[in-house]
């Protein structure tokens, strides 16, 4: 039998009620809990407080039977928070071994601040293991993020390298299926010229009789051509073959070309003697050339040496007005050949790039020779190309970048022959001497003497001095004694050069910390020789790391004693000499700003803004408005009449700066 339970609604709402009351009790005791234990954790912190005011108050009241009952009190109540291992657990023995002292206690008092001492210690063992687990777990974390960007460095590296090899693949089997098309297609064609043509109904004919010419007659059949004429029964050409010129064109022949005695050498033959009129003058005899070089065919008579051979029978290219220095590559690049004298120590190495090394010459001796470098055909003025991994360049090639091709050693008789009779050659028998600075290879040194030369358009020969630099960004000292050492060479290279050369205009340039050494050599040069006093064209100091109150004493009028024309270049964005400034610790001749140097008779120039470069120390050579204001300077312009310089006034007297 069912029966319903059945609740009244008094009843129900008194469930309702409890089953409430009973869910937030259960939900709200967490937080009360909570609020209770923070309550008493402040007033247990109070308590704390109160308790060490008490004592230092009891303390300085001299009272310290009372100040020592709560001084145990606050022990117990230290270690019931903080426990026995604690720093402050350890301080409050601290105080309580301090009131036995004044209790006069010592035993006691000794007690605590060992167990005191022990506790601090123990902490500090904690904290150094703890921190030392810190950085060693910071220093693996480190070390393995390191080794994973190198595995993904590599991996790319990797990458490139495969997709630059099948692309080199694919280059090569469509370069082979194009060959082997025009092969098929060479057979196809011989077969065509091979196979006979058919004729006509009218070629299949007897021809006409041909009539006989009269007695005492010449019948000339064919009428004269410009090649000469025919005579007889000449077979005509029919119009399907070819004439020779044609076929020796397709089939990549030339035909040679005789050479036409010269009226002397006919003579000669004919046992007569060579007449003084056409015997060729002795002032134009040929330099000797430099040693064959590989990949090129030479010829005598080239400009500063050797130059490319020219077909037999053929006449040689005329000669433009661009740099004698510069001579035929191909279609892609130009070569450029500098001269250059070095004292830096001769290696055994093949590789142009370190056949001199950065140590000075052991024993001591200049060398001489000629270097010739490829300068591409999308050479951008300013811009020394080189090889870039950003571009997937992983060796250089002289059609896209300046590469150091050949190095020619000379002995120093040719090579001052040489170079007088490539001075001699040019238009106003001019040459320029460039003196490299700090962190610069032989290699560097000749590519941007080539650069410069090629630029500026320079007609005479490029020259430049390599010192012993070490190339090294940390061999900065080393540098140093290597300029001062190489400077009495430097100014005996000046004097056999002005002395062998006979150039009329010789412009002196100088970078950096090369500056140290052409300065001092031509000083000691004039002060030697009196004769070599203005004998300098143009002297070119570009941000020169020289301290500023020497060049302005010591340096500056010696140098208007060598030359009526001195530039300098200076900058206040030049990250390097501000490198060597905090290194010696006085502003450096190269510095613009407030220490700029004014000197009368000397064009300073201030190049500030001009170089957006990381360091912008070798603005003199990469920009543009730089390299122009060189030309200028070469064409013999002063800077009132250069319209990219304004003057700047100033107490001290007037420097140029460039026109935004």
């Amino acid at each position: 039998m069912k029966t319903d339970v059945r609740l009244s609604p008094r009843a129900l709402m008194i469930f309702v009620g409890l089953a409430s009351a009973l869910f937030l009790a259960t939900c709200s005791t967490p937080f009360l809990l909570t609020n209770a234990a923070s309550a008493q954790t402040r007033n247990f912190d109070q308590r704390l407080v109160k308790l060490r005011t008490d004592i230092n108050q009891l303390i300085r009241k001299r009272t310290y039977l009372p100040a020592l009952s709560k001084v145990k009190l606050y022990v117990r109540l230290t270690a019931k928070k903080y426990g026995t291992r604690h720093p402050t657990y350890a301080r409050a023995l601290q105080l309580q071994a301090r009131v036995y002292r004044y209790l006069k206690r010592p035993i006691d008092a000794k007690k605590y601040e060992l167990r005191a001492a022990s506790i601090l210690k123990n902490h500090r063992n904690f904290k150094a293991k703890r921190d030392g687990n810190i950085a060693a777990a910071i220093a693996a974390s480190v070390a393995k993020k390191r080794a994973m960007e190198f595995r993904l460095r590599k991996q790319r590296v990797q990458q490139r390298a495969r997709l630059q090899k099948r692309a080199q693949e694919q280059r090569q089997a469509s370069s082979s299926k194009r060959v082997q098309r025009k092969r098929q297609l060479r057979t196809v064609m011989k077969q065509k010229k091979s196979a006979p043509r058919p004729r006509t109904s009218a070629q299949t004919q007897k021809p006409a009789a041909k009539p006989k010419p009269a007695p005492g007659y010449k019948f000339d059949l064919n009428p004269p051509t410009t090649s000469g004429r025919t005579y007889g029964h000449a077979k005509p050409r029919s119009s399907y073959q070819p004439d020779i010129r044609t076929r020796r064109a397709r089939r990549g022949q030339q035909k040679p070309v005789m050479r036409r005695k010269s009226a002397a050498s006919q003579n000669a033959a004919q046992g007569g003697e060579v007449s003084k009129a056409t015997a060729p003058p002795p002032s134009i005899a040929a330099p000797a050339a430099p040693p064959v070089i590989a990949r090129r065919t030479l010829n005598k008579g080239a400009t500063g040496g050797a130059a490319l051979q020219t077909e037999a029978g053929a006449e040689p290219p005329a000669q433009t007005e661009a740099s004698p220095a510069a001579s035929l590559g191909n279609e892609n690049h130009t070569i450029v050949k500098v001269y250059y004298a070095t004292d830096r120590q001769r290696t055994s190495s093949k590789q142009l790039a370190s056949i001199y090394s950065g140590q000075p010459a052991d024993p001591i001796r200049i060398s001489y020779g000629i270097c010739e470098v490829s300068i591409p055909k999308g050479h951008k003025p300013g811009q020394l190309e080189a090889p870039s991994i950003y571009r997937f360049e992983f060796k250089e090639d002289p059609d896209k970048h300046v590469v150091l091709l050949n190095v020619h050693p000379q002995e120093k008789k040719s090579y001052f022959r040489n170079l007088k009779n490539v001075i001699g050659r040019s238009k106003g028998e001019n040459a320029f001497i460039f003196i490299h600075g700090y962190n610069v290879t032989f290699s560097d040194a000749a590519r941007r003497t080539a650069q410069i030369s090629y630029d500026l358009g320079f007609d005479g020969a490029p020259v430049f001095y390599s010192w012993p630099s070490t190339g090294q960004l940390s061999g900065y000292p080393a540098d140093e004694d290597n300029i001062l050492w190489a400077q009495e060479n430097v100014k005996q290279f000046l004097k056999d050069f002005v002395e062998q050369t006979d150039a009329k205009n010789i412009y002196l340039v100088a970078h950096s910390m090369g500056s140290r050494a052409l300065t001092g050599a031509v000083a000691s040069l004039i002060s030697e020789a009196p004769k070599f006093k203005k004998r300098f064209k143009e002297i070119i100091l570009a941000a020169p790391d020289i301290s500023a109150r020497i060049f302005k004493d010591h340096i500056a009028p010696k140098m208007l004693e060598a030359s009526n024309n001195v530039t300098l270049y200076v900058s206040a964005d030049d990250k390097a000499l501000l490198a060597s400034r905090n290194f010696h610790s006085n502003p450096r001749a190269g510095e613009a700003g407030e220490n700029i140097i004014i000197f009368k008779g000397i064009d300073t120039i201030d190049a500030t803004g001009i170089d957006a470069s990381l360091l912008a120390h070798s603005y003199f050579a990469e920009a543009k408005s730089i390299i122009s204001d060189i030309l200028a300077i070469i064409r013999g312009e002063p800077p009132q009449g250069r319209k990219t310089l304004k003057p700047v006034e100033t107490k001290r007297g007037i420097y140029w700066a460039f026109t935004k």
